[in-house]
Parts: C-alpha cells; structure tokens; sequence
C-alpha cells in the first residue's frame, strides 16, 4: 500500500506484541531532503527516510486489544515545518461527513499530539476528518482539554487502494519549539466511526490517570530550531444596523471597520500577540436560559482572540471562584440612572474594546501568560422629556491585566501563580486586584494526587457596595481564598475530598467569576468505574458524594447528599440516573441584607438517555424533579434534542427545554419599616444597617416557567467553506401568589416560612409579575479562502418583549405574545469581514 506500507516490514518503530500500561514507545523522524506535496498521498521519496510507527492498540471497544484496522505513520521536518503522514487501512469506506472546522462528530478521523517542550502537562492537537476538514486545540494540566486554540496550518485526504490517508504540513512558527530540542512528546490516535474503535499508538489503559504524561517520543529532531517571524493579520468589515422600538424608532446605520491582529515570536518558545479594534461579529449569539437564584449565569468564552491561551488561567481547584473570567472584558455595562420623563434610546451594549495585548509561552521552567486590554468609554443615548437626545456616561475608560505564570518544579510537582488587576480611569471608580498561588502534587502514574489554592482579593477607592448576604465592600476591603483536594483518580476505584474557604469580602467578580463568598464548603466523593466492555456494557460508573456549605456566621447553607450512575451499552446507547437529597438550610442572600431565610428539605432525580451517535438520527431526553418537604416546592424540567443528518455534508439540530418551578417563598421587597411599629413601609432601609432594627419583609410563593426552542444547522460545502445557522425563540413567565410578611428584630436571626402571615393593606404589597420572550437568528458563512485567512458573511436578527401582565396566570401562549407587545425592540444585522494572514 503505497509508500508507508511497502517500507512498514523494514522499518518498524517497535515489535508487535501489544505494549503494556507503562511501555514508553518512540518513532524516529527524519528531515526532509526532497519535495513533499500535501496531497494526501505519500507516495514520495522523502517519506521513506522517516521511521514508520504502527501496531496501534484500542481504548474502545476492546481496551488494550489490537486494532481491527492497520494505521501506520511517519514524521518528517526541515527548518520551517513538521510534516507527518498517516495511512488508515481500512476494507470499506471511510465514514466521511463533512462538517465546519473544528467541529466534533461521529465521522472517522486520524489525529497527532505533540509535547514540544516535553513537560508532561501541554500538547498541541491536530487532527484531519476522513472529509478532510481539520481540528485543533491544546491539551493543558495534563488531563484538561480544549479546542479553543486555533492555527493555520495544511493538510490533505487521499483515498488509496485499501484505505485513506492524510497529509499534514504543521509550521514550525505555531508551535513552542525549544532551542535544540532532541525529541517531542507524541501520540498519534485514529477513530474508526462503524465500530466506535479508538486505537493509539502509545498505548494508554482507561484506568490511566493522565494523558500528556503518558505520551511516547519523536526523536530524530536534532538541529530542529524554532521558527522566529512576525505574522499580521488585518482585517476589513463592514455592517448595516437597524433597530427598531415603540416608541421610538432609531435609525438604520452603516459602518466600516478596519483593525489588526499580529504575532510575533519573542523568543523560540514566548509570543507577543496583540489586536488592535479586534471584531467579534462572527461569534454566535449565546443562549438564554431562565435564572431564578440569586446567582450571576455563567456564559463561555466564544471570541477568539481571549480563546487562545485561556487554558492558563485555568486554575487547577476552580469550583468556587475564577480569579480570571475574560467574558467580563467588553461585557455591556449597566445602564445609566434616568430621571423622570427620560427614555433610554440606545443601552450601551457589548462594550468596545480599543485594543488588547497578550504574552504567551515558555521561558526556561516557567510557562507564562499575561493579557492587558483597553476599553474606552461607553455612552448610553438618553432622550430627555423635551425631546433632546444626549449620550450620558454608563462606563469609564478601564485597563484589564491578568497574569498567570506556572513551573514544574519536578517530576512530580506543579507550582503556579496568578494575578490580575482592573482599573478604571475615572477617579471614583473602584480599582480591584486579586492574586491567587497553587500546588499541584502527585505520583508517577498521577493516580494519587494533592492541591492546594491560596489566593487574596484587595479593593481601593469606589463607593461602598453591599452583597446580597450583607457583606459591605467598601475602599481598602480585603479577602482571603483557600482551597484543597485530595484524590486518587486513577483505576477502577476513585475517591476524593475537597474543602473551599472563602472569606465575607473575598471579591473576584470585576474581573473573575464566583457566585459567593463568605463560604466553608466541604465535598467528598467515591466513584467505582467499569472500564471495560462486558456483555451488557461497554462501561459503566456509580459515583457517591456529599457537599456540606455552611457561611462564617455558622448558618448552614447546604447539606446534601448525591448519587449518580452512567452507563453506556453495547448498542452504545447511554443513560444516567442521579438523585439527591437536600437537607434543610437556610439562605443568605434571598433577603438582600444577609438575614436567613429557612429552606426545606427536598429530594431530586434527574434521567438522562442519548442514542446511538453513529446514527443518521441521534436523540437525547432528560427529565429532572425535585420535591420538598410536604410537596409544597417543586422544581420540573424536560428536555429533547433531535440531530438529523439527511446528507453527509448537512446537519440539523433541534432542541427543546422545558422547565416549571413553584412554591418556592422568594422575596419581592427588601427589609422596610413596619407599619405596626411605626415604621414607613414604602421605603426600603439601607442593607448596611437594616440589621440592627425591627424590620418588615415582603415575600411570596413564587410560580415561573421557561419554554426553550433551538434550532441548529451547519451545511459543510468543502473543508473551507461552511455555513451554521443558530436561532431560538425563548420565553418566560414569572408570578407570585398571596403576598407573605416577616416582622424580624434587629439581629440576623432565621425567617421561617412556615406559618407566615399576609401582608395587609398598610404593607403597600405589589406584584412583580412578568412575561418575557425573545427571539434570536443568526446565519454565519466562513471560507477560508487561503490557509490562515478567512472570509465572513453574518446576518443577526433579535426581537425581545416584555410586558407586566393583568392576572397571575402563567400562559405559553401569553409569553409568546410579548414579542408583540408595543414596547418590543427589533434589531437586524448584517456583517461582511475579511481578514488576510500575512508571515513576514
């Protein structure tokens, strides 16, 4: 079969006895000394000076077994790329489906990891479709993952008698080389779709622990040198926007945009990457999701530019807290006061950012990256009662800086540091810095595991601002964060505890991401693993856990216990089951001020179950419920996804997600005066000091639900040019039933919500009833019209309405009809951009 084959019997990397968990294997590779054409054939004479590498072993079906198919490959190199071919036998054809780039999905695929700087933690990823459309990303702390890292390189699909092949040209100036660099580390893995195959050529048992530490070698690098160059990548876009509200309309308008994004290679192992008026416009819209807690929603990164790298700021014990969240740099600001008669015209919207730096890479031990970013000011238009139409400040110009450096300090030690800082320019405006340093311990095989997180949060000047559990942050406010985890998770027997303690005025959120301070939280977990196939499974997992919250005033927040299973069967269908029970708490935030609002008990279960994804129809279903004490609170939730693929280059997706809550005694006015006490209960006293007086609470059962349509589709015409589609239609209703009062002494001490009584007249009770709907279209075509370099068509459409009903009844049909409503806003959107990636 071709070059590879005709030489596999002469040069073989190793025997063909299957390798054991612990069998380091190496392939050796050549420089280039004639031509090469990345075809997808390697059928030229260069290709036979490299060693070739074979006899791959299956993860799945049939761990630690020989592959069904033969895979064999071989890795070339000059001074300015790495080339590497694989060969794929196979008796039948490929399942070959076309998709955008990086996209993940059920089609055969050849893929190669490489540790440049061999430090057992990071690896880039490449890997190329039967289709031939490409997928890269980073591997990061070992055993982490993402896709998000993306480079320009070349690759190729042949079919050949017997199989297929791939072709890849990797430039050496995307990759970390390090100065003499004797060998890589390497793995080199294919996906044989019909039979869910997973074979490697460095074998890696499902028990294992890690993944880049378990990689092989590529030697034969010796006189490899990193590739130094200055890459620029300007950009052209131009957009039409009309929005539309009643009252008022505003204008359609137009605009052209230029801007840059450059690389440029400090050193073999450290770039300096900057953008200057980076744009966005391709980027999905994200999803709306109903939120009833007292919680922020968590939205991912999409953007490119804080995509690359990101893994970083990762921090290895990141459940409580993010000390670096990149969605807060451009985020839209709140908007401004208005005075009576005023209107708002325009909000300010996603903030623009003027230009942005980052450092990333490797210097000696240490792995490093640092990010500044600039926002300028942001206005919001308001139309005065006069009818005069003025841009008043929402947001003064700010700097972001984050940094995160990390070292191995041996074999079996990680140390990491980080900080970051935000600094508006106004001089009222609150600064925030925030630091955080970690530990990372653990054995030769990393089955048994140690970390430890320190971290410390200081503010300086702003006015004073009171969290909702009564924590004022005021100048000079100042905080501290400590966790750890210990674990073994490796093996068919899991088990791990972990601690949080968060201090009251631990504050991350002007540039991080937490939902509290103010915590003592404690979670141990046991987990049994099946890894290996069996007459009714391919797998399987029962995992026990507990988590035990409590705040610094000693009130119990959660105590809860959790069960939870998987399976995934022969017929690779694949279900879980959870349950959980909640006991009795309280809430330290509900009321605004930190006094406790009790919680009942309650029980969950949730059911998951997903077919075949090998299918040209794959489905999914889950169903959650949770009841409380006396069946008086209930929380329900349903879900569908239907993934249809008539043709091998179209896909289409359509979700849908129910959910419905009630009885739930939320608060819907804060503390005010009580007018049996003389109190005024039409204004609200001031959180900071409510506590230390008699003090009337206004609360209500509270009944919402939330009706969640998604459409998706993708249409791949080649491995260059892809069209995705993405709209949804959301709504949500949310109504209270008889108004409740709580008369509570100064002191913080807990409200029951048994036995409340109802508010009377003189309590000034109101309703915050609300529907709400919107709907969101956005169309995006990408063609890469040369490697590197891109070409974008988008149209963005968005409707949202809301309006205060006239009953407590909650109807679909009545949600639905707020995007009719005459205080609706429609918005249209039409972006082209093309950019051009130049190397000098």
């Amino acid at each position: 079969m071709v070059a590879l084959a005709l030489a596999a019997g002469a040069a073989h990397a190793e025997d063909a006895g299957p390798a054991g968990p612990a069998t380091a294997r190496s392939v050796r590779a050549a420089r280039r000394t004639g031509e090469i054409r990345i075809d997808g054939r390697a059928d030229e004479p260069a290709w036979r000076a490299a060693q070739v590498g074979d006899n791959f072993l299956q993860t799945e079906p049939d761990d630690g077994r020989p592959a069904t198919a033969a895979t064999r490959f071989r890795i070339l190199w000059d001074d300015d790329s790495l080339y590497v071919a694989i060969e794929c036998d196979d008796p039948l054809p490929p399942t070959a489906l076309a998709s955008p780039r990086d996209r993940d999905i059920d089609a055969d695929l050849v893929r190669i990891d490489l540790d440049t700087t061999l430090d057992r933690r990071t690896a880039y990823h490449f890997g190329v479709y039967a289709a031939g459309q490409q997928v890269d990303g980073m591997h990061f702390n070992d055993t982490d993952y993402t896709s998000d890292w993306d480079a320009a390189w070349e690759s190729a699909v042949a079919i050949i008698p017997g199989g297929w092949s791939v072709e890849m040209r990797i430039p050496l100036r995307v990759l970390r080389v390090p100065e003499g660099a004797p060998a890589f580390g390497l793995n080199v893995a294919r996906t044989l779709t019909r039979r869910h195959e997973e074979t490697t050529w460095q074998y890696q048992p499902r028990e294992a622990a890690g993944v880049v530490s378990g990689f092989g070698l590529v030697t034969g690098l010796d006189g490899i040198r990193p590739v130094v160059q200055l890459d620029l990548k300007p950009y052209l876009a131009g957009r039409g926007n009309c929005a539309t509200a009643s009252p008022p309309a505003a204008p359609c308008h137009t605009a052209l945009d230029l801007g840059l994004d450059a690389r440029y290679a400090l050193t073999s192992e450290l770039a300096l990457v900057g953008t200057i008026n980076p744009d966005f416009g391709q980027v999905e819209l994200d999803e709306r999701v109903l939120n009833l807690t007292t919680f922020e929603t968590y939205l991912p990164e999409k953007r490119p530019f804080f995509l690359e790298g990101l893994d970083l700021f990762n921090l290895p014990l990141s459940s409580a807290y993010q000390i670096f969240y990149s969605r807060r740099i451009g985020a839209a600001p709140v908007e401004p006061m208005l005075a009576d008669g005023e209107m708002l015209m325009a909000s300010p919207g996603a903030r623009t950012i003027a230009g942005a730096a980052k450092m990333s890479g490797s210097s000696g031990p240490y792995s490093v990256q640092a990010l500044t970013a600039f926002e300028p000011r942001a206005y919001a238009n308001v139309l005065s009662g006069d009818g005069r139409s003025t841009d008043r400040l929402a947001a003064e110009a700010a700097q972001a800086t984050a940094l995160r450096v990390r070292r191995n300090v041996g074999d079996g030690l990680v140390a990491g540091l980080a900080a970051t800082a935000l600094d508006p320019f106004g001089t009222a405006e609150r600064h925030s810095l925030a630091a955080a340093t970690d530990f990372a311990a653990f054995d030769h095989d990393r089955d048994l595991n140690a970390t430890l997180q320190l971290a410390g949060s200081m503010l300086a000047g702003g006015s004073d601002a009171v969290l909702l559990d009564g924590t004022v942050l005021g100048a000079g406010s100042t905080g501290w964060a400590a966790s750890a985890r210990l674990g073994r998770d490796g093996g068919a027997l899991n088990a791990s505890v972990s601690t949080d303690l968060l201090s009251p005025k631990f504050w991350v959120n002007d540039l991080g991401f937490m939902d509290r301070g103010n915590l003592i939280r404690l979670r141990p977990a046991l987990t049994m693993r099946d890894l290996h196939p069996g007459a009714r499974w391919q797998k399987a997992m029962v995992r026990l856990s507990a988590d035990d919250q409590h705040n610094f005033n000693g009130s119990r927040l959660r105590r809860a216990m959790y069960l939870d299973s998987s399976v995934t069967l022969n017929s690779y269908w694949s279900g879980s089951v959870s349950t959980g029970l909640l006991l009795r708490s309280v809430d330290d935030r509900e009321l605004g001020d930190g006094t406790p609002l009790a919680q009942r008990g309650a029980a969950r279960i949730s059911v998951d179950v997903s077919t075949d994804s090998r299918q040209s129809l794959i489905a999914s279903f889950s169903a959650a419920q949770q009841l409380s004490e006396g069946l008086l609170e209930r929380k329900t939730a349903a879900g569908a996804e239907l993934t249809f693929r008539p043709h091998p280059a179209f896909e289409a997706g359509l979700s849908l997600t129910y959910e419905n809550d009630g009885g739930a005694v939320r608060r819907i006015r804060g503390a005010t005066g009580a007018p049996e006490l003389g109190g005024d209960p039409s204004t609200e006293l001031d959180p900071r000091t409510a506590a230390r007086s008699w003090r009337l609470y206004l609360l209500a059962p509270q009944y919402a639900q939330s009706l969640s349509t998604v459409l998706r589709g993708t249409a791949a015409l080649g491995p260059h040019l892809s069209v995705q589609a993405f709209a949804q239609l959301f709504t949500e209703g949310v109504a209270y039933g008889d108004v409740l009062r709580a008369v509570v002494g100064p002191g913080r001490s807990t409200v029951q919500v048994e036995g409340l009584a109802r508010a009377t007249p003189a309590d000034v009770p109101a309703y915050p009833d609300q529907r709400a709907a919107d709907l969101s279209l956005n169309l995006v075509l990408r063609w890469e019209w040369r490697v590197g370099s891109n070409m974008y068509l988008a149209y963005t459409h968005q409707t949202s309405g809301a309006l205060t009903p006239n009953d407590h009844r909650l109807s679909l049909f009545r949600e639905t009809g707020a995007l009719m409503a005459p205080s609706a806003t429609r918005g249209d959107a039409v972006m082209f951009k093309i950019d051009l990636l130049a190397a000098l």
